[in-house]
């Protein structure tokens, strides 16, 4: 998490350290040695206070209640961990809720953890263990495993098929109270980590697969700045790359695309609601159903063919949104077929979909 050193000292003395200026010359020194106060990671801007002492407790919670005063929606908390102390988050969301009952508190955990959304601290959690899952999903062979390596949570990642994936999705949905899960910070990738573009290795179907995925499922999506337009980037500081401002440095392929999953997400109430129900997997590839008939469902092909899954029973309506190699081919919609069912037994539909493609089709 150190910044790159700089020479801008706006408000530091000549002889004295950037703010953000970690000394690596001196790593044997602590930061107290180094700058006469302790420090989160050796960092001069980031002193380390005493949530023990009264006056920095009600310090803290005094900025958090002027910002939502001056009108902010919530806070996203970094590291809450590191205030290993439940009364201060307890007390902080008493006296955010006060100034505004609707304000949202997210957490940055990064491994499953109710104890932090069980009703006295957090609303939800940065959702880093379904980006892992999603990433390992639609990734398939152009996973830059290098990249994936390098980092010091997702380096966990790894390839899965569709029956993994969706047993990964059950335990999160399990683990969780629904109307948690319904405001989890469902996101890819952040300023923490590399882009999610790099890490599928520049494979824009993927990307669209992944993003219909966090647009489909319970919980708020979360873009990274510049994702909808193809930013690439690596390890932090490189996740942090400037929005490109000129529309023609945009991916626009992958920008509409990740606009449609979004829409579609907005059209239909069923993509908002808490109900998920797994119709079928095969290979690297799954459908889903969404609300509580089951009115919407969802399927993903991540694998390199094509592949038929079931979307179980109802009707075909309209196929609203199709993402991955289908639409950028150009090829004509995707067949929504009742198959020929077993004698007795009543026919369910099916739909077709090209390697690395999926789509939204609403059931009637």
């Amino acid at each position: 998490n150190a910044y790159p050193a700089g020479r801008l000292r706006t408000g530091v003395a000549d002889d004295g350290p950037a703010p953000w200026d970690v000394d690596r010359s001196s790593e044997s020194q602590t930061a107290m040695q180094r700058l006469g106060y302790e420090a989160w990671w050796g960092m001069p801007a980031l002193p380390k206070l005493n949530i023990g002492e009264p006056a920095v407790r009600e310090y803290l919670w005094g900025v958090s209640e002027h910002w939502l005063r001056f009108g902010i929606d919530g806070w996203r908390l970094d590291v809450p961990a590191e205030i290993q102390d439940r009364s201060f988050w307890q007390e902080f969301r008493r006296r955010c809720r006060a100034v505004n009952p609707e304000a949202y508190f997210v957490g940055e955990i990064w491994h499953v953890d109710p104890d932090w959304v069980s009703g006295d601290r957090f609303d939800a959690l940065m959702n880093y263990p379904l980006a892992e899952s999603i990433i390992g999903f639609v990734g398939g062979q152009a996973l830059n495993e290098a990249l994936l390596r390098s980092h010091h949570e997702y380096g966990r990642v790894t390839r899965i098929d569709g029956a993994t994936f969706a047993s990964r999705l059950g335990e999160l949905l399990r683990s969780y109270a629904p109307e948690t899960t319904a405001v989890q910070l469902n996101l890819l990738d952040s300023h923490d980590t590399p882009r999610a573009l790099s890490l599928l290795g520049g494979d824009r179907a993927a990307m669209e697969l992944a993003t219909l995925l966090q647009a489909s499922l319970p919980g708020a999506p979360c873009i990274y700045y510049g994702d909808e337009v193809g930013v690439e980037g690596g390890i932090d500081p490189d996740s942090r790359r400037s929005f490109p401002w000129d529309p023609a440095r945009w991916d626009q392929e992958l920008y509409g695309s990740m606009r449609g999953s979004l829409a579609a997400r907005h059209e239909l109430p069923e993509l908002r609601s808490d109900e998920v129900t797994v119709v079928s997997t095969s290979g690297r590839a799954l459908a889903f159903r969404r609300g509580a008939e089951g009115r919407v469902a969802v399927a993903v092909n991540s694998d390199e063919g094509p592949v038929t899954l079931g979307l179980g029973g109802g009707s075909a309506g309209e196929l609203v949104h199709v993402v991955g190699a289908a639409r950028e081919a150009g090829s004509a919609p995707l067949a929504v077929a009742r198959a020929n069912g077993a004698e007795g037994a009543e026919a369910g539909l099916e739909i077709t979909l090209p390697p690395r493609s999926g789509a939204i089709v609403t059931i009637n």
